[in-house]
């Protein structure tokens, strides 16, 4: 975009120098083409240092200090990344057990209203309707959640396929549920489901030592105006 601007500005001067002489039916010289590129070259130079003056982080928020910083709220952040909670509560039936989204014992059918606190931090309240019933690996289900309140993600699910880690529903950041969850929940009327996350484990621990293998850990920005 800044070379854009800069060519602009070169056309810009060099045809108000044409103008200027079409009287005397002369072109611009060198001398003038030169003197135009070096204006363009100091407009952009003051730019890219503006840019770079507003972008600027202060050392202080930058490295290792900003880490530490955030050390314990990310900590904690993880650790409670570790387990799901979902306090359901409507015209449903149902009950499952879970090792990962491809392994399991399933069967439930209705519509709940969702009190969350959910993968990838979800956390609020959504309705959730439809059924899902697994035995072991076989499969089918069409669960719609399509209401949701907070930071809960919508999702649609259906279909009798084997559930893979690939599909948008299972992304490690944004995605609305955990294929590698351990689970367990039932309803009847009122109910309750609770999940364990094995990759959150692992970020937990590596947060210990300062690394970051799920890319989730909040940092310290500047106060802009």
């Amino acid at each position: 975009m800044r070379k854009i601007i800069a060519v602009c500005f070169v056309v810009f001067v060099l045809g108000a120098g044409t103008s200027l002489t079409a009287q005397d039916a002369k072109t611009p010289s060198s001398q003038e083409v030169k003197a135009a590129e070096q204006e363009a070259a100091v407009v952009l130079s003051e730019e890219e240092k503006m840019v770079a003056s507003e972008n600027q982080t202060p050392p202080l928020l930058r490295g290792l200090t900003g880490k530490l910083l955030m050390y314990l709220p990310n900590r904690l952040m993880d650790l409670l990344d570790i387990f799901s909670l979902e306090l359901r509560g409507g015209a449903a039936i149902g009950a499952d057990v879970r090792l990962t989204r491809a392994v399991g014992l399933a069967a439930e059918i209705g519509a709940t209203g969702d009190l969350i606190k959910g993968y990838n931090r979800q956390y609020g309240c959504a309705l959730t309707q439809g059924y899902e019933a697994q035995f072991l690996i076989p499969m089918a289900e069409n669960m719609d959640r399509s209401i949701s309140y907070g930071y809960v993600n919508k999702y649609w699910q259906y279909g009798t396929n084997f559930p893979l880690p690939s599909d948008a529903v299972y992304a490690p950041r944004t995605g609305a549920r955990d294929y590698w969850t351990i689970e367990a929940g039932a309803i009847c009327l009122v109910g309750a489901k609770v999940a364990v996350h094995p990759l959150a484990f692992v970020d937990f621990f590596a947060g210990l030592i300062l690394l970051d293998p799920s890319d989730d850990d909040y940092t310290l920005k500047p106060i802009t105006y």
